[in-house]
């Protein structure tokens, strides 16, 4: 299970890496858009290796996948919690590393697919148990923000 107190880097990293990763693929949903290599197939094998190149990497790109949530997919919400869990992970470390040895490459996994796990379960336990959560729902059709006009 998802360990979120755990603040080693390696582990912390592997968990910033899923959110990255499924901001990209949130995004590119909504917008009704194919992905023809996700975030996580071009970069997955060197953040084992080198988490601090990739991650840089990854949050250049977050920043446009939140700015499309907040713009033209209109997803705002979805945007802050986003960054909301961004910032919650980045504040775990104080330094990403660059290089890692085994011990580091296999908490870097376990983080990753412990945080993929922890979302896919927030995701069905809001789906069918209407429990609250920040994390778009993927068997619901997404509702659009509206603007409210008193005109």
């Amino acid at each position: 299970t998802l360990n979120v107190k755990s603040k080693r880097p390696a582990y912390v990293c592997g968990r910033i890496f899923a959110i990255m990763d499924d901001l990209q693929r949130t995004v590119f949903r909504v917008a009704g858009q194919n992905i023809n290599t996700t975030f996580a197939e071009r970069y997955f094998g060197r953040a084992i290796d080198n988490p601090q190149v990739v991650l840089v990497t990854g949050r250049r790109s977050a920043t446009a996948w939140l700015k499309r949530l907040r713009g033209p997919l209109r997803r705002a919400n979805w945007a802050s919690a986003y960054e909301r869990r961004l910032d919650e992970l980045f504040a775990l470390v104080e330094v990403i590393p660059s290089r890692a040895v085994l011990a580091d490459k296999a908490e870097f996994i376990l983080g990753y697919h412990q945080q993929r796990a922890d979302m896919r379960a927030e995701r069905i336990a809001a789906a069918e148990n209407r429990k609250k959560t920040d994390l778009p729902v993927e068997q619901d059709e997404p509702e659009i923000e509206s603007e409210d006009v008193n005109a």
